[in-house]
């Protein structure tokens, strides 16, 4: 079992199959073909787990499977175990880390829109009728939350789009933002920039 799997976010099942593949397979072809019995008394799982393992594991790219037929002596077809083919580690462990560092630029840039959004909290309460949190109302509409933040209308309907967002459905569909849970979404979203370094 290759160092590598122990690193590309594998959970201990998933480990669990793809170390009895790699004991059954033929080391020229990669290839092999238990059956999900096989497998499953091999590492201590039903079927019905060890084909939810194998489809991870095909969808994580460690391997590929192919259906497989075979004829009875009465010469009637039946479907087979699957034809599993296992995939070199290091493509997959180079798209693994390149995907972590997609995520991490893509939670950097979050962090930074947050972080500005902030600023622009702070800078649009000072310039509005309210001295501190305390005196915004209880319940924000749209409009008052983009107001609040500084940003476009546009912007806040996409905002309080997200499934995240703090959010009370009253009368007429409309949607109104009780003020502290959204000033507690707030700081929970820009908690990094208080952290201790």
């Amino acid at each position: 079992m290759p160092k590598a799997a122990f690193r590309l976010g594998l959970d201990s099942g998933e480990i669990a199959v793809l170390a009895f593949l790699m004991y059954c397979e033929d080391r020229k072809t990669y290839q092999c073909h238990p059956s999900y019995s096989t497998i499953g008394s091999a590492v201590g799982m039903s079927n019905n787990t060890v084909k939810k393992y194998v489809d991870r594991l095909e969808h994580k790219g460690f391997i590929c499977t192919e259906p497989t037929m075979v004829r009875t002596r009465d010469g009637r077809a039946h479907n087979g175990s699957l034809l599993y083919t296992l995939q070199p580690i290091q493509p997959i462990e180079e798209a693994y880390f390149e995907r972590q560092l997609r995520e991490a630029e893509s939670r950097m840039h979050f962090n930074n829109a947050m972080k500005n959004m902030r600023r622009k909290e702070v800078r649009r309460m000072k310039q509005s009728m309210y001295k501190n949190r305390d005196e915004l109302p209880m319940f924000l509409t749209v409009m008052e939350v983009a107001g609040l933040l500084g940003i476009s209308r546009a912007s806040a309907y996409e905002l309080v789009r997200e499934e995240n967002f703090p959010k009370l459905k009253i009368v007429q569909g409309q949607n109104h933002h009780p003020r502290d849970r959204l000033l507690e979404w707030l700081d929970e979203q820009t908690r990094y920039d208080r952290a201790p370094r």
